[in-house]
C-alpha cells in the first residue's frame, strides 16, 4: 500500500544576495545560476561610465559580478590656447599713427589711424588699440590748442587796442628862406636870419609817392635833389665857407605820407650871422 505526500511542497531556499536578482532559466536537470547585478553609480561620481575591452578584466568582472569604469580625463588648458586663430603681423599704419600723434601731426595721425582701423577691420590685423591711442592723442592735441587759443583771444580782449599817432616834426613844415637852430634835428626854433643861427633853409621838395624804398634810398634822393638846388640859392661869394645838410622823412614818417625833404646849408665852423642867399635868388 502506498502512501502519498500530503501537505505543501517545500522549494529550496534562495540565498538572500540572490533574491532580487533575476534567474537565469536554467536548462533541465541544472540548477538555476542568478545573473550579475551591477553596482549603483557612487553618489556625486560621474553619470556616464564604459567598459573596458580588455578580455581578462571582462572575465574578472564575470567572477565577481563588478563592472570596470573609466573615467575621462579633464581637457588640458594648453588646448583651448593652441585653437586661439593666429590675427597676423600688427598693422603698420597703426604704428605710424601712434608715432606721428606723439609728434604732434595731427592730420598725418588721424589719416594713418583711420586707414589702420579699416584695413585692422578687412584683414584681421592686430594694432587696433594704437589705432585707437592715436586718434585719442589727437583729439586731446586738438581740445588744448583750442584752449590756449581761446584763452589768448580772451585775455587780449580786454586791452585796449594801441594806437600809434604820428604828429609831423615842425622841420618837415620850414619853407625856404627860414634861418633856424635845431635840436637833433627835431626841435626847430625860426630866427631873424641878422640875428647869429646855426642853418639856412635854401630848398624844400617833396620824393614821390611810393612805397617805402629803405633809407638808402631815401638818403640818396635827398642828396641829389639838395645838391641840384643849392648853386642856384647861395652867395657865390660864401660858398666855400658853407657846408650843406639835409633832412629827410624816416620809415614812420614816410608811412605816415610824409614825403618832404628840407635843404640846409651851415657855416663850415661857427654860427652864420646873415642870409646866404644870392642877389639872383
Amino acid at each position: 500500500m502506498s502512501s502519498e505526500p500530503t501537505g505543501d511542497t517545500q522549494r529550496p531556499a534562495v540565498p538572500a544576495d540572490q533574491a532580487d536578482g533575476p534567474e537565469t532559466p536554467a536548462a533541465d536537470g541544472e540548477p538555476a545560476v542568478p545573473e550579475a547585478v551591477a553596482p549603483a553609480a557612487p553618489p556625486g561620481g560621474c553619470a556616464e561610465a564604459t567598459e573596458t575591452a580588455d578580455p581578462a578584466a571582462d572575465a574578472a568582472a564575470a567572477e565577481t559580478g563588478a563592472t570596470t569604469m573609466v573615467l575621462d580625463p579633464e581637457p588640458d588648458p594648453g588646448d583651448a590656447e593652441d585653437t586661439e586663430p593666429d590675427r597676423g603681423p600688427v598693422s603698420k599704419l597703426a604704428i605710424l599713427a601712434l608715432l606721428t600723434s606723439l609728434l604732434a601731426l595731427v592730420p598725418i595721425a588721424v589719416a594713418c589711424a583711420v586707414a589702420a582701423l579699416i584695413g585692422i577691420h578687412r584683414t584681421g590685423r592686430r594694432g587696433h588699440g594704437m589705432a585707437m591711442a592715436a586718434l585719442f592723442i589727437c583729439a586731446a592735441l586738438v581740445i588744448a590748442a583750442v584752449a590756449v587759443s581761446t584763452v589768448g583771444v580772451i585775455t587780449h580782449g580786454f586791452k585796449k587796442p594801441v594806437t600809434v599817432k604820428y604828429h609831423e616834426s615842425a622841420v618837415f613844415k620850414l619853407q625856404e628862406g627860414d634861418c633856424v637852430n635845431m635840436a637833433s634835428g627835431q626841435l626847430v626854433t625860426v630866427l631873424p636870419c641878422t640875428t647869429p643861427h646855426e642853418a639856412e633853409v635854401f630848398a624844400t621838395f617833396s620824393l614821390p609817392a611810393a612805397a617805402w624804398p629803405g633809407t638808402t634810398a631815401v638818403r640818396r634822393q635827398a642828396s641829389a635833389g639838395c645838391e641840384s638846388r643849392l648853386t642856384g640859392y647861395i652867395n657865390p661869394q660864401l660858398a666855400i665857407s658853407l657846408t650843406q645838410s639835409y633832412v629827410f622823412p624816416n620809415k614812420v614818417a614816410w608811412t605816415a605820407g610824409t614825403r618832404t625833404v628840407i635843404c640846409e646849408v651851415r657855416a663850415a665852423s661857427g654860427q652864420l650871422t646873415g642870409s646866404v642867399r644870392g642877389a639872383a635868388s
